[in-house]
């Protein structure tokens, strides 16, 4: 007994000179300038901005990188409607990225008076009065009955839902920069897109659908400069046509 006290009574000392080093260290890493947040890179999103994503965050440049906890940032980015997964990482000295993975979104359809935001598994993901989410579609002609959020819209036609998929991955492409785009799907051969209400697209049915959007793309950027609107026709799909309102 008396052999253990004298063991610790040797070791007592070293290990509390230990412990005020790692102390004393630490104060300097929270009190040096070397360890403050000087850039925040944010990565992978589109539809959210980085301005939304840095708020959420909650970091701000010059705060000490260490007081930074990333996994409770990763869970308060998730909770954003538009974001399915997040990974926030720490390189020393300074720097912080945050790599988003957002939703597959689909595009609105309206709902007395509202419009109901769908992702890619036809969840609603917003109820709102208003488009926030630029350059995503608009689609009319799906008949909704009720919804909840965050749960998968009842729809009769399941097909219908899985080409307004097909359509919307090439109107946000090709035709994102004429917005809003509305796209007018109650007659599946007969698909008509209004851009901006100046102009209007007409398609056709589904077949060939890059192609047509392309097309009518490589016409409407010339058009735009024009002090023109009207109906561009690519329905064909060989040949295109323009008639003037």
């Amino acid at each position: 007994m008396e052999r253990r006290a004298g063991k610790w009574s040797k070791k007592g000392p070293l290990l509390m000179l230990l412990v005020l080093i790692f102390a004393l260290s630490l104060l300097v890493v929270s009190r040096t300038s070397y360890f403050m947040i000087g850039e925040i890179i944010i990565q992978g999103n589109r539809y959210v901005s980085d301005e939304e994503i840095r708020d959420r965050a909650g970091i701000q440049p010059g705060e000490n990188i260490f007081t930074v906890r990333p996994g409770e940032i990763k869970n308060q980015l998730e909770t954003h409607p538009l974001i399915a997964e997040a990974e926030v990482n720490r390189k020393l000295p300074g720097v912080i990225t945050i790599t988003v993975k957002e939703r597959g979104l689909v595009g609105y359809t309206p709902f007395i008076g509202s419009y109901l935001l769908l992702d890619d598994e036809c969840k609603v993901i917003s109820a709102t009065t208003s488009m926030p989410v630029n350059g995503l579609p608009v689609f009319y002609g799906i008949e909704v009955g009720d919804f909840e959020l965050n749960k998968i819209l009842a729809v009769e036609n399941q097909e219908l839902f899985d080409r307004i998929k097909y359509i919307s991955k090439y109107a946000v492409v090709y035709l994102s920069d004429y917005s809003p785009v509305e796209v007018d799907v109650s007659d599946l051969e007969d698909i008509k897109i209004l851009l901006d209400e100046r102009f209007q697209v007409k398609i056709g049915n589904i077949n060939s659908i890059e192609y047509k959007l392309r097309f009518a793309d490589t016409i409407l950027e010339k058009l735009y400069l024009q002090d023109v609107g009207g109906e561009v026709d690519v329905s064909s799909g060989e040949k295109a046509f323009f008639r003037p309102w």
